[in-house]
């Protein structure tokens, strides 16, 4: 399911951002040449003012582009299909915009109106007149004629591509394949080695390589070209035809246009408003309790730690410092949700050690004292959830400095939170392993350079550098500046930043607001770290907003002159009109750089201190919440309070998030204000949000925000949603919703489509697993399907299986049997996770009426979450649930403590059916669990202190009923207990005299090709016949769906699905890769063969079966009901569901990606030996496998 079910502010017909940063022009030439198309308007330098207005006319049509520029990039067909219907009003508009007719034809290729491409691309031509066409158009031009099946067309194009584009990867890849589609294949191999030249590692490549060296005769380099391939990495591959070519280009607005009208800043000194001066500040931050207006406040001072209170109307209530910190001089402070119990709590850390002090609802704060081991010892730090576990670990500098010769003992440490207020030992980041950097085309050289650059080490930021939605580092110190992307598997990637060079302070914030993390940073020469005079600031620019996996580049850095030497560096939006600018501490007092034009920085208002002041620290707060910022500034001279004003009284807003089961400060989101034709985006770094300037705009007047939480869900709050429990501060909540599941089965009965369960939750593909921990890889299960659930339309009966969460499902086969069986029975199956291994299906046939409830039930927890009777919760099968279990801690989502169910069954019971659900959990749960020691114990059931039964397994989807055989029926009742420890929700605990058991696949009938099941009519033995049907599959078609509304109780994980209600804006960016393209995908889903319909995020295959018999000599009968003749007889579905699906959390390694693809017999997943090629597979992937897909 998708976390929020509100409509994308895109579709509302808000106008997002104009990212005029970029010199867009005629696409990616243009913007690295600094040139506009014909008609842009021109750039404006780092001197003009804002302020010229815009008609209505630009501005709707501004609104147009950046619609289609943020459907398009969602990389949808329903995205490209809205794109085009804005573009299409663009150059209605204005039909002679280069850009407007290049941009209408990008997203026609890409949909099922391709053919009309070549109406907008001829245009475009006609616009440049005897311009030489840009690399853009000739690329777009050849896909248009892949697409319109003109070879030869698209070989001269790409030819001419890549002449213009050299080194152009896809535009060779695209020749090299037009080549081979001409059988022109030694001149494909040509262009397939030119790739791989500059890539090395393109598998796209390399085996496309293979297949024209096999075509050309030449098997023995083939094969040596075939295990090459073999050994290339999946990860990190590039899209093979999408690319900087084909993506939307925005028409630019001169920046000063885009910027609103500068606004003249002057600081206010208001430290008595704030009790006076006080000696030695060193660290402050701020936050709110929940449900107070008021504002906390924590700062540390030389003596200690000392805690204020700002009331709502302004000024301290009270300064307090904690108790029992004597003789302890601490060297930095910091306010996050450790324990995630919504409470604020304080870690304060020195060089002697680190302290944890637990909030408490009272307000004050409570020593933890043994939570951090006796040696830790940082000069400074902050809290991240590094390790994306759900809970805030500690990323610091030693006090010690670390080795100065070994790069894996430097000063640089991380401190994981244990989840249970403990801390575990420091440890270094740990980097990649020479196996690793080889792999992605790292020399030797290049890696020691990193990691030797983190030696010394005096500052740090932290963002998601790569746009990988995980976090990642920036270190610096005087060997230099090096990024340190996260792997995902403990380790990174250091990457020298040799263009910016060795720093004293670092921060990581988007500074020229188009969507990527940019760098600004501070050199203090002689008395810092790079040897030269007087301190230089230093601003780098991301050279990839759209992000590139495992990979961080900045540009030229921008640099600048700056009194020395700087004391400290804070980002800011200072006066409050929409950019991020910059403060820094310096001897005399306070120095603003201003940002202007995206990036570029001017110099605004001082404020002086005196000169004797050596101002060392810097701090922002929003205290009175009246939009303007306040700096305070330690000094040798005593503690100032600052409040910048602005003399158009622009102000600003907060955001201030709160995660739902961890993290509940949200640490890590990345915030995205969409504001007519401005844009923001910000991470948050602390306890109390972001601070985000409206210029002169207001919170109603914005077109809304998007969120893109550390758990990787999108969630969209429009215009009218931005409601306001505290003016000019808005408290999002996460969106509660499944991030991984399993894909959903939706059933067209008698009242429409209705929710049913969720399928292949047997087969989770990578899903981490503690170290010796051997991975369950068996594709297939079961799903019961009652009769009354399914309505005949038309003679057929249909279903729809849908990909909703962040994942990606295989799906191999699919079968659909029904069961004609006496009314009087109900037909079970074991719909455990112990189902499988291509068993034949077994039926359990037990008679409706003697099917009973327990005598009684009694919960072993007294703080169980049921509230109710647990007898009523658990007699019927009702959709009212019985929780047994105690709360967890809300990262250990899905873990509880051991937990008891008692329960009494009835005279003569001989099996036991249980129905429900658990609470699903991902790979990132498994994780915190292991750092604990902790894990899943079975579900186990016992008869006064006897085991019966080890481990019953677990419901294999929502709502499936397990069947437990009790063996030997009894006289008297029987006292049994259910224990576990997963969160087991149980709609109905029930028992049957001992059922009679039938294995379908035995039945001495005529077998249905490929089916452990077989037609024909089966005796049983209490009387009666089973009549068993294959019904043919005469439709399977993969679509888009879009994601359904969740109904009901997600926190309790009660919830169901709403299929008719389902909306297209995505929670959850699709995997990388190939998916199967849309349309008819039946032959893939007969047989068990390895042929998949791979589904993405947002996808469904519907699928119809044929209802009727089709035996021809019997009565007409409709296996759904039954004979016309006969009110007797019921029928129950049983369906066959081979394949896998691959969780996409932090923790599963190749959950970013669909490659690789699983197989039958593999032992591993990813494989340890690539599938065996063979013709008939090569063809399905040719065929099938064409639909690309990106992640948001």
């Amino acid at each position: 399911m998708k976390s929020s079910r509100r409509t994308s502010p895109y579709r509302l017909g808000i106008v997002p951002f104009v990212l005029a940063a970029l010199a867009i022009g005629c696409g990616g030439d243009g913007g690295k040449d600094g040139g506009n198309p014909p008609g842009a308007a021109d750039g404006v330098g780092a001197g003009s003012k804002g302020g010229e207005s815009v008609s209505a006319a630009t501005a709707e049509l501004y609104a147009l582009r950046n619609r289609a520029k943020l459907e398009a990039d969602r990389d949808s067909d329903e995205g490209y299909q809205a794109a085009a219907v804005n573009l299409e009003d663009v150059v209605a508009k204005e039909p002679d915009g280069f850009v407007d007719q290049l941009n209408l034809a990008r997203v026609l290729v890409f949909t099922d109106r391709a053919s009309e491409a070549g109406v907008h691309l001829e245009a475009a031509r006609r616009l440049l007149g005897t311009k030489p066409a840009p690399a853009e158009l000739e690329y777009i031009e050849g896909i248009y004629a892949s697409r319109t099946e003109d070879s030869e067309g698209a070989l001269a194009h790409f030819t001419r591509t890549t002449e213009v584009r050299p080194d152009h990867l896809q535009a060779w890849y695209q020749k090299g394949y037009a080549e081979e589609r001409l059988q022109k294949f030694e001149d494909a191999a040509g262009s397939y080695s030119r790739v791989l030249e500059l890539d090395p590692q393109n598998r796209a490549a390399a085996y496309r390589r293979v297949i024209v060296l096999r075509q050309l005769g030449r098997t023995a380099e083939a094969e040596e070209a075939f295990a090459r391939f073999q050994g290339l990495p999946q990860e990190g591959q590039p899209d093979p035809e999408k690319c900087d070519l084909t993506q939307v280009s925005l028409v630019p607005m001169a920046r000063d246009r885009a910027e609103p009208p500068e606004s003249r800043l002057s600081w206010v000194d208001v430290t008595d408003s704030y009790g006076g001066a006080f000696a030695g500040l060193r660290s402050l931050h701020e936050w709110t309790a929940p449900n107070d207006a008021d504002v906390e406040l924590a700062f540390l001072t030389e003596d200690g730690a000392t805690l204020q209170r700002v009331l709502a109307e302004g000024g301290l209530s009270g300064r307090s410092a904690l108790p029992d910190r004597t003789g302890y001089a601490a060297s930095d402070l910091e306010v996050g949700d450790i324990d995630n119990d919504g409470l604020a709590d304080l870690v304060i850390a020195g060089p002697q050690r680190a302290e944890f002090w637990m909030g408490r609802e009272n307000g004050r704060f409570q020593p933890a004292p043994r939570a951090f081991p006796s040696a830790t010892a940082l000069r400074r730090f902050e809290l991240w959830d590094l390790d994306h576990d759900g809970d805030l670990d500690v990323v610091g500098l030693l006090s010690s400095g670390g080795s100065e010769t070994d790069p894996d003992k430097g000063p640089l440490v991380w401190i994981r939170n244990n989840g249970d207020r403990t801390f575990a030992p420091a440890e270094p980041v740990a980097f990649e392993s020479s196996k690793d950097a080889s792999e992605h085309r790292r020399s030797a050289e290049e890696t020691t350079q990193g990691r030797t650059a983190t030696l010394g080490a005096v500052d740090f930021a932290l963002h998601d550098l790569d746009q990988g939605n995980d976090l990642d580092l920036v270190v610096t110190g005087p060997r230099g500046t090096v990024a340190l992307v996260n792997l995902r598997n403990g380790t990174f990637r250091p990457i020298l930043l040799s263009t910016i060079g060795p720093l004293d302070h670092v921060r990581a914030q988007d500074l020229d607001n188009d969507g990527a993390p940019d760098l600004f940073g501070v050199a203090n020469g002689a008395a810092g770290t790079n040897g030269a005079s007087g301190a230089q600031w230093v601003r780098a620019l991301n050279l990839d907003p759209h992000g590139r996996v495992s990979d961080f580049r900045v540009g030229e850095p921008l640099r600048g002159a700056l009194g020395a030497p700087a004391g400290d560096v804070a980002l800011e939006d200072v006066d409050n009109d929409g950019d991020v600018d910059v403060i820094v501490a310096d001897p005399t007092g306070l120095a603003c750089l201003l940002n202007r034009n995206g990036g570029e920085f001017v110099s605004g208002a001082r404020f002086e201190v005196g000169e004797n002041a050596h101002t060392f620290g810097i701090s922002t707060t929003d205290m009175n919440n009246d939009g303007n910022v306040e700096v305070w500034i330690g000094t040798r001279l005593g503690s100032r309070v600052l409040e910048a004003r602005n003399e158009k009284g622009y102000r600003a807003w907060r955001v201030r998030p709160k995660g739902a089961r961890d993290n509940r400060d949200a640490v890590g989101l990345v915030v995205e204000q969409f504001q007519g034709v401005s844009y923001q985006s910000r991470i948050v770094q602390g306890a109390r949000g972001i601070r985000l300037g409206l210029a002169d705009a207001t919170p109603q007047t914005l077109d809304g925000l998007r969120m893109r939480w550390p758990q990787g869900i999108l969630q969209t709050e429009a215009r009218e949603e931005l409601v306001l429990l505290v003016p000019y501060e808005f408290r999002p909540t996460q969106d509660e919703g499944l991030v991984a599941s399993c894909p959903f089965l939706y059933a067209d009965g008698p009242n429409g489509w209705r929710f049913l369960t969720d399928v292949v939750g047997i087969a989770p593909l990578d899903e981490w697993l503690p170290p010796g921990a051997a991975p369950y890889l068996d594709p297939e299960e079961y799903v019961r399907i009652d009769g009354s659930l399914l309505e005949v339309r038309e003679g057929r009966v249909r279903l729809a299986i849908t990909e909703e969460l962040r994942e990606t499902t295989y799906l191999d086969r699919v079968e659909l049997i029904a069961v004609r069986h006496p009314a009087e029975l109900d037909l079970y199956l074991d719909e455990s996770t112990r189902q499988g291994a291509y068993d034949p299906l077994t039926v359990y046939c037990v008679e409706r009426d003697q099917v009973a409830s327990p005598l009684s039930v009694a919960l072993e927890r007294s703080d169980a979450v049921s509230s109710g009777d647990p007898l009523v919760l658990a007699s019927d099968v009702d959709g009212r649930y019985l929780h047994g279990y105690a709360p967890a801690l809300p990262q250990w989502s899905g873990w509880v403590e051991r937990y008891g169910i008692d329960v009494v069954a009835p005279v003569g019971a001989g099996a036991l059916l249980l129905t429900g659900r658990i609470g699903w959990y991902d790979s990132s749960v498994s994780y915190a669990l292991h750092q604990q020691g902790l894990g899943w114990g079975p579900l186990r059931l016992e008869e006064q202190g006897d085991v019966l039964r080890e481990d019953l397994g677990v419901p294999s989807g929502m709502d499936r009923t397990m069947v437990a055989l009790l063996g030997e029926t009894s006289s008297e009742p029987r006292k049994l207990r259910l224990s576990g420890q997963h969160r087991f929700l149980w709609d109905a605990i029930r028992f049957a005299p001992a059922p009679e058991i039938v294995s379908l696949g035995g039945v001495d009938a005529v077998a249905s090709a490929g089916s452990g099941a077989k037609d024909g009519d089966h005796p049983l033995a209490s009387g009666g016949v089973l009549s068993i049907r294959h019904l043919p599959l005469v439709s399977a078609d993969l679509g888009f769906h879009g994601f359904s509304p969740m109904r009901g109780d997600r926190a309790l994980h009660e919830q169901t699905y709403d299929y008719d209600a389902a909306q297209p804006d995505d929670a959850f960016g699709p995997a990388w890769g190939r998916a199967t393209r849309y349309g008819d995908v039946r032959p893939l889903l007969n047989e068990h063969d390895d042929e998949f319909v791979v589904l993405v995020a947002g996808d469904q295959v519907g699928l119809e079966f044929e209802a009727r018999s089709g035996t021809g000599t019997e009565p007409s009968r409709d296996d759904a009901g039954q004979d016309a003749s006969s009110a007797a007889t019921r029928t129950t579905y049983f369906l066959r569901v081979t394949g896998w699906a691959k969780e996409g959390s932090f923790h599963n390694l190749t959950g970013r990606w669909i490659e690789p693809l699983p197989y039958r017999g593999m032992v591993s997943y990813p494989p340890s030996v690539e599938r065996p090629g063979d013709p008939d597979y090569d063809a399905y992937l040719e065929t099938y496998q064409t639909r690309v897909v990106r992640a948001d």
